[in-house]
This record gives C-alpha cells, structure tokens and sequence, in this order.
C-alpha cells in the first residue's frame, strides 16, 4: 500500500472535510474493541469494529474508511494476509499496526508495507494510541491538502491558457536598444500600464535590473538566428503598483521582416503559478522535513539517524577511523510524567534536547528515537578520550536543574557507549551494545557512563530471558503468595501475617521478590502483578475466617509504582469487595521514601485508605529519610523496624539504640511496633527487654504456602 490516500466513496468523509473521520479497527480482543471505541471516539472519530479478517473485508465493501487499526494475530487469517485481501480491493488504505510488546519486528515489516506508524500493546498503549491516531490524521489532512494544491495548480494552468488566448498575453515590439514600438492593449490589464506610458519609459525601466542580462542574453541568442524563437523561462516586469509580476515569454528577430522591423516579445504573468510552485515546494520541504525529525524536539528522528549512522559507517569505512554510538536515557523520566503531567514533560524533553546539542561538534549527530530514548553519532574517533569527554559534558550539562512551570527540576541519565569497528561492523549490532551497556549502568545505580564490554551480552541475554519468562508467569499460574506470622512476643498469640510473593519458576525453584521485583518495575509489570497478590492475599484470608480460624490482618508491601496510581483506593475498594474481606483486615505497608516523593498527595490517598478501613503500616523505619512532624499527620497504625537494625541489634550498640528509640518513638506516637527479621534467641530477648510486642521472622517460622500455613495455625489455634 504505498499510497497514504483514503478509500473513499462518493459519500464518504475525509480528514480534511466537514465529514467525521473514519477509522476500522480490526482486532479479536473484545476488551480492546471496546476501550478503544471510547478512547477514539473522543476524538471525533467514527468507529467501525472487526473481530476478524473476513468481517473486516465484508465492512470496507460496505462503508467508507479514512484509517484501518491492523492487529496482525487473528483468528482467521494473519496480518500480512488481510493486507493482502485488502490490498487488491483497497488499494490506497491508510493503515496503523497495533503490536504485542516484543512483536516490534513484525509491526517493522508492515511499515515497509506502508503502515503509517505501529502502537505496541504495552502500559502506555492507551495513551499512545490516540496520539497515534491524531498524528495519521493530521499527516492524511495534510496530504489531502497537497493534492488540492496540485489540483488548484493544474486548474490554474488550464485557466491561464484560456485567458492567455484570448489575448491575455502581453506582445512587445522593440529595437537593438529595447525602445518599444509596439505594446498590445493587454499591458494595461495585465500590468496596468496604458500602451503609450509603456512605450514612452522603455523596456529596460520595466524589467528586473536582476533579470536584464538574462533577458540580453536571450536577445542575442535571437539575433543570431532571425526568425527562430528564443524562451526565457522567467523573468519579472513592474506593475503599476510597484509590485513585479513573475513572467515568461519568448523572443523572436523579425527585423528581416518589412512589417515589423523590430525585436518581438510575447510574455504572460505566471506569478500565481510560481507562488503555487514555491507553495508546493514549501509543503513538500515540510513533509521531508517531519518525515526525518522529531516533531517536538525538532531533532533527527530514528529514521534519519539510521541514515546519518550509515554514512557514518560507510566514512569511518574508508577512512579507517572510529565512530562511537552513545546511547542514553533519563533516569526515572516516567516520574515526572505522572507526577507534573505531560505538558511538563514534553518541556522537559525539549530542554534536553537543547542541552544534548551543546554537548556536540556540529559534525555530530544527536537524536531522539522516542520516548525519554536519545542516541548521539560521533565521527572522525580515534580514541576513546573525547566520547568520555562527551558522555562527561552530558552528565553535567543535564546535572543542572530544569525550571519548568515553576518547578525545579533535577534528572539524571544513563549512558552506554559502543565503538565501530571493535563492538560491530553494522548499525543494528553497535545499537544493541550500546544498549546493553546503557542498562549495565541503571543496574550499577544509573547517573553515569559505560563503554560496552563483551561480558555484557551474557547478562542481557539472561535479564532478556528472565522478562520473557516473567510475562508468562501470571497466565501460567506461576505465582504465588507464601505468608510469615506475626506474633505477640509475651503470649506468643497470632497478631497477623505478611503476604509475600513468590515466582516459582519452572527451572529456578521458589524466586524471592528481590529475585524478580527490580525486573517487574522496569518492564511496568509490578502493577498486574502487585494487584493479583493484593486479591490472592485477601482472597486467603477470608477463606481461613470462613474455616474458623481467628481474624487477623494480612499485611503485603505495596510497590511504588502502585501507591502512586491515581486510582489505587478504587481498585483497593474493589478488591475487598470481590473477595468479601472485612478493610480492617488488610494492611498495606509503605515505605518512608514514597511518602516522602509527593508529601501533599500521599497523604490524601493514605486518608482515603484510612477512612475505608484499611490500616497503613511505615516499612523499612529507621532506613529513610522522613521528617517525625510529618508523620505525626499520616493515618499510620503500625512501624515496622528495618531488618537491618534486628540483625546486628545484640551486638551493635548503634543498633541497638536506633532499634531502642524507635520502639520507645513508635509507644509515644502511640503506634505499634513490629521487628521484622527475627532470627535469634538474642535479638528476641533485646526486643522483649525494651518492651517491642510484636516481630516476625525465621526464629518463629518462615514464610509458608497457604497449605503448609494452615498447619501452623491449626498448631496455635
């Protein structure tokens, strides 16, 4: 489908019209159909819906459609099928292509097939598609705007031909030092001079001073071969009001002739034409231009960077010189979305992007591939001292604090760097060592650079494994939810439990959270996850109530990435609702260092949270960095001692006077206490002495699966 024009009907709307902008969406997933139709729908759009290949077909034979939404994994048939059967009935389709994550590959070859972009079904599809969208529609409105140019263009022509023979064209007969003798009455329509006024001031006054000697040259060229015509192609005459006309004409010698004697000129304005050229030009100069550059950093945009790399390679080739590929993106960037809103973050993109040029020769190239995703060419390398020097200037450069909104704001960047030829021959391989290193430094804790050394591919292979596997986890029923008691240390009675969750891998065994959890946040997977341990973990404990068994909370630690989600007291809501739990029944436990992220909007959602019913507990105390005020006006029930205090606490007297204060700290707020990580007669003995009631960990039992735990409890019960 090379061709970006709609397939219309007679009635059919187009982008650029009065009428409603079209658009098929052809996917099997029912869910997807429906929130799509809402999310398009706001933007004007008319939705048409296939669940299938041949329903699509049978709809483009029946309605009219501006914009096809392609899924290639169908029931029926696949993508590259239903583009096929499309294809020979539609030819001029405009199409997207929809995409599992990893399937990026695939939506590549469509777009060699002519798909206008590709939205890859991950967390932020909702937001990408209707930008997606918009952008196709913007891109078609514009191409039906260059073809109605063109088509005014050739009217323009067709009816400048009619006028010019009906006497519209200008005839001028002059001698060897351009006096006029003869004007035809036309002048004075086309350039509003009378006859004799024009031939009183002469040629050479009304011609551009610019084109005179284009237009001697044209007279000699005449002169030479009398009789024969000569073009000038363009050339400007004064109008009357000063402006000048854009004109052309043709010479021809006919002095050999008695009844003119003279030089001959027929010319006609063409100045609508040549505004209508240059207009054209300008639109086809913008086209190339938002074809090869990031529409909001005015940066070169993947396309064109593969490009200037290319060239690159073939130079460096050549010459025998090194290329380096640097590749960066902004640490935590996603925080500043959420939290600010992305106006603010588009602003941020764009300060980057203006710092990231000062950090290069003009030689250079630097780019941004999308997202919070930027990559830098630098040519002409022979060692690695000035890429350090680069990657040096752009920690600093972005160490600055943006203002934006009036907030200030302060980022950092990851940097992995590779070099041509060492790390690779070819543009695809350099990318992903630079890539691979890039990650190397969000491990080793981000804000610095990493040059791509060859042991990397081991540990990017096994993380690339690994997130494969995670995907598949929850749909093949590989987590888990294992609990710990917590007990009162002076009765030994059952206080509550901690969820935890666990991956049992199908080669791995039993995988911790730490095992997994960093990897689920990067990859936005922490979310589906978090919410399915929080249900699977009231889902139990209303179970062992309906068994008998006494009441108790279960608490679970919540991820960063949830608390912060606008809609988390709803979902929390609904989860209690679906599993039957009493709110008191579950606790969420925080850590000081998200509360502290957003002070202000934490504690509205805490008091939301508090007021349903469900307790708060502070995790990790002691580890952060919160202020004791403001604690004191958070709806928290509950501190829970940092393990790493426990650990050391009978033999680390800093220890154990952080463990001692933050017991006799939490009995004065009057809050609970609990120690996590209990694991020796010792530490117990030092909690009971300095009157800590509660604590879990391994001296009392480790964390079991639900059977294995209803044991325990049938033992205290």
């Amino acid at each position: 489908m090379p061709s970006y024009t709609s397939s219309k009907t007679e009635n059919a709307p187009h982008p650029e019209g009065n009428g409603q902008f079209t658009v098929l969406l052809v996917e099997d997933d029912r869910g997807i159909r429906n929130l799509a139709k809402i999310h398009l729908e706001r933007l004007g759009c008319r939705l048409l819906l296939a669940a299938s290949g041949h329903e699509a077909v049978d709809l483009l034979d029946e309605h009219a459609c501006d914009l096809m939404l392609l899924d290639f994994g169908l029931p029926d048939m696949t993508g590259q099928q239903l583009l096929d059967e499309i294809s020979s009935r539609h030819p001029h389709l405009p199409f997207l292509v929809t995409t599992g994550h990893g399937s990026e590959k695939v939506a590549v070859e469509f777009m060699k097939r002519g798909a206008l972009d590709y939205v890859i079904k991950d967390e932020s599809f909702w937001k990408n598609l209707p930008k997606a969208v918009e952008r196709a529609r913007d891109h078609l409105a514009m191409v039906h705007r260059l073809e109605r140019a063109k088509e005014a263009l050739r009217q323009s022509e067709e009816r400048y031909r009619a006028l010019t023979e009906n006497t519209n064209d200008v005839t001028l007969i002059f001698d060897d030092n351009f006096n006029v003798h003869y004007v035809s009455p036309s002048v004075e329509r086309v350039l509003g001079l009378p006859p004799d006024e024009f031939t009183s001031n002469g040629l050479t006054k009304a011609l551009h001073s610019s084109d005179l000697p284009l237009y001697k040259q044209a007279v000699e060229q005449a002169a030479t071969a009398a009789g024969e015509t000569v073009k000038i192609d363009n050339f400007r005459l004064r109008h009357q009001d000063s402006s000048w006309l854009n004109m052309e004409g043709q010479v021809t010698d006919l002095r050999h002739l008695t009844s003119v004697q003279g030089l001959v000129l027929n010319c006609r304005d063409i100045t609508d034409r040549v505004e209508a050229e240059n207009r054209l030009r300008e639109n086809q100069d913008r086209l190339k231009h938002l074809a090869h550059h990031d529409p909001l950093t005015n940066l070169p945009n993947r396309t064109l960077f593969k490009e200037r790399l290319n060239q690159a390679l073939a130079k460096a080739r050549r010459s025998g010189e090194q290329v380096a590929i640097v590749f960066l993106d902004l640490d935590r960037f996603k925080k500043i979305n959420d939290t600010l809103g992305h106006e603010a973050g588009d602003q941020l993109l764009k300060d980057v992007a203006a710092r990231l040029r000062t950090c290069i020769r003009q030689s250079d190239t630097v780019a941004r591939l999308g997202g919070d995703e930027f990559v830098l060419v630098l040519e002409e390398i022979n060692q690695p001292g000035p890429v350090i020097t680069v990657a040096k200037k752009i920690l600093s450069a972005l160490a600055q604090p943006f203002v934006i909104d009036d907030y200030e704001l302060y980022i950092t960047t990851s940097i992995g760097i590779s070099l041509f030829p060492s790390d690779g021959d070819e543009a695809t391989g350099l990318m992903k060592c630079a890539d691979v290193a890039m990650y190397r430094v969000k491990q080793q804790g981000r804000n610095n650079y990493q040059f791509y050394q060859p042991d990397m591919n081991a540990r990017a292979r096994e993380m690339l494994l690994m997130e494969g596997a995670l995907r598949k986890a929850l749909d093949h029923n590989e987590l888990d939810v294992f609990y710990q008691p917590q007990l009162d240390l002076a009765t030994g009675q059952l206080l509550g439990m901690e969820a935890m969750l666990r991956w049992i891998h199908p080669k791995q065994g039993i995988l911790c959270p730490r095992d997994f959890l960093a990897l689920a946040e990067e990859t936005g997977l922490i979310e589906p996850y978090g919410y399915w341990a929080i249900q699977e973990a009231c889902r139990q404990n209303k179970e062992w109530q309906d068994q008998g068994y006494t009441p108790v909370p279960v608490a679970i630690n919540i991820s960063r990435r949830l608390f912060h989600k606008s809609n988390l007291v709803s979902r929390i809501r609904d989860i209690l609702l679906q599993t039957g739990l009493a709110p008191q029944y579950l606790e969420l436990e925080i850590t000081e260092s998200m509360v502290m992220d957003d002070v202000n909007r934490m504690q509205t959602t805490m008091q939301q949270l508090d007021d349903m019913g469900v307790k708060l507990t502070l995790d990790d105390f002691g580890s952060g960095y919160s202020c004791l005020r403001q604690l004191t006006h958070f709806p928290i029930s509950k501190l829970k001692i940092d393990q790493n205090f426990i650990k050391d606490v009978a033999i680390s007297p800093q220890d154990a006077t952080i463990t001692a204060t933050i017991i006799a700290l939490g009995r004065g707020m009057k809050l609970e206490v609990i120690a996590e990580g209990v694991e020796t007669p010792e530490q117990l003995r030092f909690l009971r002495d300095h009157q800590c009631r509660q604590a879990q960990g391994f001296l009392f039992c480790h964390p079991l699966p639900p059977e294995q735990l209803t044991k325990f409890l049938d033992k205290t019960a």
